[in-house]
């Protein structure tokens, strides 16, 4: 029986999955291994895998180039516990392991602080939610746990549905289940996005729904927040691993991961007799975006005659985030001399004399003369950057002994070799504008080129708050919304329609509070604050604002409820003292509150008879005025009596809170 699966991504696209089986698996390029992959860029047996006591381990076996589990390099032979979901690199090439075990039965713990409980007694049943208990990043898994009472003396079967998140990152492991009268039942409900570039990293408002089975109505409904990470990856490949003089070389890369990626690319060679030169040595690609870096190579020290000559190197990539996972791709460059060696023996016998004494001479000349020093190109990523992030710097610089860098005349980079022709510089000390300068020595011989950068603070939300934060539905309301971002030029809010109809301004500035917003909410929703700087870099901030229902509380050992409301018409329901009702409505002349009940069922009782929660005022929740048919008298004759007309409220006026601002511009 498998215990995990492993699923292996090549850098062309291809995707392979084996099922992990035997109590010990290896992995390599080897035949001998339980899973070969035919790549030079692993070893011949590169790591295993056991399963033993229900744990299983992953082993780096001294591999040449490492095994990195989640961006983080292993010590050799030393295991690490695999939960699954975890990702693994070796070489090119990247592997998510999943452990076979997608509908866990896991024990109810004891009620937690973070627990909600939601409960109605007119439903017949209380749901305590907890979790999920921490963020996962795509490939790993978390839970919510539901516990469901049936407070009632019958059995009944439940229903639970999940809402807010892909179906497919989603499975309850209970979705319908029996509970005997009094009785309690769990639930869990596994939450694993899949590991790609599409599943997007943010906070997910997820609604779990439990109704009675046969009663879809009668239902309860709570609220949970899933936290999904970013998570990072990346593939690299060489459209030739074979290279020839005056040909560039085109390396294929391919953010995997579901979160901008910077990256920094760089060449090496063991021997140090190679430069590479790479145009655009940095570069931020988009989760799932592919690009291809074009470059040269060429040797140090030209050869006129001779055989080709055949040089190892390695093109390096580093990711730029807090992983910081450095990878090599070998390749090899053939070095092509310009005339073949039989050519110099052929010319020194022909030209016997002043001819040969020439070309000895330029050759000489050639292999003893050192490039004059200077620096050809220096260049910064960008000339603008957010503070903490960091600076690409490149550059060509010929007859240089050591390269010098130094920011504001203060050096940061010292005794850097000449071969080396980029670096990084770190930002989170600078602030405004500031000058990168670079210092090539040779002898006693020191020229320098300068940068101007502007580093500048990005944009952050000092706080975004709705005042009050839990609104009451059906009720009219005033709320204040504020909100301070700085380094932000414009602001503006959306979502609010959805609770008033009061005019907002299009922008606004980076601080503000707007008061005495008025509306009437009917369900929860959702404000996004939107801000932008000067240089056009923006953000979103969405704040969820909650919705409960009005409640009252009848005074008396219990209230009558009426069609209208009238005493004297029909009765709906007879409704016990201390039932928690939930209220829509009141009367023209506020004497009356109109409750609603199972099903859907709407009456009238006294407003004298009910307590009512103190989180809204009555005189404020919505009105309707009635229209009931005069009652006949023995004088009149009695003529059919017509449906009652039923009049909604109109919307209460609600006050501007401010008066728009003109700006240069409006983003659509």
């Amino acid at each position: 029986m498998a215990y995990g699966r492993l699923d292996v991504f090549w850098p062309d696209g291809k995707y392979e999955t084996f099922s992990m089986e035997a109590a010990s698996v290896s992995v390599g390029r080897s035949s001998g291994n339980t899973i070969m992959l035919d790549t030079d860029t692993i070893s011949r047996y590169h790591f295993s895998i056991t399963h033993q006591d229900d744990q299983v381990q992953l082993t780096d076996l001294d591999s040449a180039n490492g095994t990195y589990i989640d961006g983080q390099q292993m010590q050799s032979n030393q295991p690490r516990i695999l939960q699954g979901g975890e990702e693994i690199q070796i070489g090119h090439l990247r592997m998510i392991y999943h452990a076979v075990d997608d509908m866990p039965t896991l024990p109810m713990s004891a009620l937690a602080e973070d627990t909600q409980r939601i409960e109605r007694e007119t439903v017949g049943f209380r749901i305590d939610v907890y979790g999920p208990e921490f963020a996962v990043p795509p490939g790993s898994h978390t839970f919510a746990e539901v516990s469901i009472t049936n407070t009632t003396d019958v059995p009944n079967r439940y229903t639970v549905k999940v809402s807010g998140l892909p179906e497919d990152w989603i499975r309850i492991n209970r979705p319908e289940l029996d509970i005997n009268p009094q009785d309690t039942a769990s639930i869990v409900i596994n939450i694993k996005p899949f590991r790609h570039s599409d599943s997007v990293p943010g906070s997910y408002p997820v609604k779990v729904v439990v109704a009675l089975k046969n009663e879809p109505e009668t239902r309860l409904e709570a609220e949970i927040t899933a936290r999904i990470l970013p998570f990072g990856g990346f593939g690299m490949a060489l459209s030739a691993n074979k290279i020839a003089s005056g040909e560039p070389f085109r390396l294929h890369v391919h953010n995997q991961g579901s979160a901008g990626l910077p990256l920094f690319i760089t060449g090496r060679n063991k021997d140090d007799q190679l430069n590479f030169g790479i145009p655009t040595p940095q570069l931020i690609l988009a989760p799932g975006q592919r690009q291809v870096v074009q470059g040269e190579i060429r040797t140090k020290k030209t050869r006129l005659f001779g055989a080709p000559h055949e040089y190892e190197f390695d093109l390096l990539v580093r990711s730029r985030d807090d992983a910081a996972f450095l990878a090599a791709i070998p390749g090899h460059f053939v070095e092509k001399p310009v005339l073949p060696g039989w050519a110099a023996l052929s010319l020194i016998a022909l030209s016997f004399g002043v001819v040969a004494l020439v070309i000895l001479g330029v050759i000489l000349v050639l292999q003893a003369a050192s490039p004059d020093l200077a620096i050809r190109s220096f260049q910064a990523e960008q000339s603008r950057v957010v503070q903490g992030d960091v600076l690409g710097l490149s550059w060509d610089v010929t007859g240089a002994d050591q390269i010098t860098i130094s920011v504001n005349g203060q050096i940061v980079r010292a005794d850097i070799s000449p071969e080396i022709s980029t670096t990084e510089l770190e930002t989170s000390a600078y602030n405004g504008d500031i000058t990168v300068s670079l210092m090539a020595t040779s002898n006693n011989e020191t020229i320098s080129d300068s940068l101007a950068i502007n580093v500048f603070a990005p944009i952050t939300v000092d706080y975004f708050e709705v005042i009050p934060p839990i609104l009451v539905r059906n009720v009219v309301q005033e709320i204040t919304v504020r909100w301070k971002v700085t380094g932000a030029s414009f602001t503006n809010i959306t979502g609010l329609e959805a609770f008033t109809t009061t005019l907002l301004a299009a922008t606004y500035g980076a601080e503000e509070t707007l008061s005495g917003i008025a509306g009437v909410p009917s369900d929860r929703f959702a404000a996004t604050l939107y801000a932008e700087d000067a240089q056009g870099r923006n953000m979103e901030q969405i704040l969820t604002i909650e919705v409960i229902d009005p409640t009252c509380v009848p005074t008396n050992t219990e209230i009558i409820l009426h069609v209208q409301p009238d005493s004297a018409s029909n009765v709906v329901s007879t409704v016990p003292g201390g039932t928690t009702l939930v209220v829509d409505r009141r009367d023209i002349s506020g004497a009356w509150i109109r409750a609603v009940l199972a099903g859907g069922v709407t009456g009238w009782g006294a407003r004298a008879d009910l307590s009512c929660a103190n989180n809204f005022n009555v005189d404020a929740l919505l009105a309707e005025i009635t229209t009931t048919p005069p009652t006949p008298t023995e004088s009149s004759p009695v003529t059919p009596v017509t449906p009652q007309a039923t009049l909604r409220q109109p919307t209460l006026p609600v006050r501007p809170t401010s008066t728009p601002r003109p700006v240069p511009t409006v983003r659509p």
